[in-house]
């Protein structure tokens, strides 16, 4: 499927940007405290935006609609687990963590912050910790950095997977490692409400493509001479039973957030525990719009490729040689929208990506410097650690 020049352009200009950002962030980066934690100094709306952006990455713009595409309307139970979860991360763990992270020696990383809570002056808990970080956010990474590729290869044409996957990351490293946090966090701002707006628009201009919503006939199966419609249903299988595995195992989803060091580290960098409450406001209803959002792209992207007549027959075909569901919200922004505002969306789409790969390489690398390298080298400077970092 070709893609607009234009289209391409606003991409690659999009990607430049977020490298400036990397650039001009390098400058205010002068200590460990400033390149890991940002000197403590976030705001509520940096704080709450990048926080869910780099929590939600492609899989909000990719797996979840082509999840809802397929299976129907009993994946939304993931969306509804990972809003409880924001919550109560929220609610019970934000303005704790960030009161005690600082009372515990001014703790900068989650290991580090552990070992200073229990009081011991043993690297065991400390070393297991980051070691755990950084074997489960290099698989996490991976996958981040899988979807950015399937992206590439969408917008440019590109055939070669590993091409399309080095172009993804070097852009996500380059800005990452040179601005360090405050690179993070204010590109992350930025591409969370990109995100917002992409989820918003493209189902609506969808929506308003289709002349006869009812026309539309959904998935149903016999079971016992009933006729089911389990697509448009929230608790029945394809085959009719209840979906108590699917359901339960979606709600599990919000358990995640409560150890996971990219959102917890957010916690710990807002400027004042006192500013948590309005942090945990905005990210909330950030969260509640993009999660509805991206189920209505499955949903209302089903309809849309299913409607009965032969233009959408010709759609539908062509989609299905993609042969990716995850690729619908990719589909609907390049076939619907004018190619200005096709590319802004679907750099929407690396926004996502980028906004969780970027965290997870922080994370990873503070894990790296700062609870082990730091351990056996106690005497080295700020600097010794940024260059150990920057390898």
């Amino acid at each position: 499927m070709e893609t607009n020049i234009l289209t391409i352009i606003v991409f690659i200009v999009y990607a430049l940007v977020m490298l400036a950002i990397g650039i001009y962030s390098y400058k205010k980066s002068t200590s460990m405290n400033d390149y890991f934690i940002g000197g403590r100094s976030l705001g509520p709306w940096t704080t709450a935006i990048s926080a869910q952006a780099s929590d939600m990455s492609g899989w909000l713009l990719m797996g979840l609609p082509g999840a809802i595409l397929v299976s129907g309307l009993t994946e939304s139970w993931i969306a509804i687990g990972l809003f409880i979860g924001t919550y109560l991360n929220w609610k019970l763990v934000a303005a704790r963590l960030r009161k005690m992270s600082y009372a515990a020696g001014d703790a900068i990383t989650i290991p580090e912050y552990l070992q200073k809570r229990f009081f011991t002056e043993s690297p065991v808990v400390r070393l297991v910790c980051a070691a755990i970080i950084f074997v489960f956010f290099l698989l996490y990474t991976a996958s981040a950095f899988s979807a950015g590729a399937k992206l590439f290869t969408f917008v440019f044409n590109i055939n070669e997977y590993a091409l399309s996957l080095t172009i993804g990351a070097l852009i996500i490293i380059s800005y990452t490692f040179l601005g360090g946090f405050f690179a993070v966090c204010w590109t992350d701002m930025i591409q969370g409400i990109l995100m917002f707006a992409a989820l918003i628009i493209v189902p609506f201009v969808a929506i308003c493509q289709i002349p006869n919503m009812s026309a539309v006939e959904f998935p149903t199966v016999d079971v016992n001479g009933f006729i089911v419609e389990y697509y448009t249903s929230f608790i029945q299988n394809q085959d009719g039973s209840f979906a108590w595995q699917t359901i339960l195992s979606g709600l599990a989803w919000g358990l995640g957030y409560f150890g996971m060091p990219h959102i917890l580290i957010r916690f710990m960098a807002i400027k004042s525990s006192d500013m948590i409450k309005k942090s945990r406001v905005i990210a909330v209803v950030w969260v509640a719009v993009t999660l509805i959002a991206a189920v209505l792209v499955g949903i209302i992207g089903y309809m849309y490729l299913n409607y009965p007549n032969e233009a959408n027959a010709e759609l539908l075909a062509k989609f299905n040689a993609l042969g990716d569901s995850e690729k619908i919200f990719m589909f609907l922004s390049s076939t619907l929208l004018p190619a200005l505002f096709a590319g802004v969306i679907l750099s929407a789409i690396l926004a996502a990506i980028m906004s969780t790969a970027d965290s997870q390489l922080l994370v990873t690398a503070s894990a790296v410097t700062n609870d082990m390298f730091k351990l056996f080298k106690k005497n080295a400077s700020d600097k010794a650690y940024c260059q150990r970092n920057n390898q």
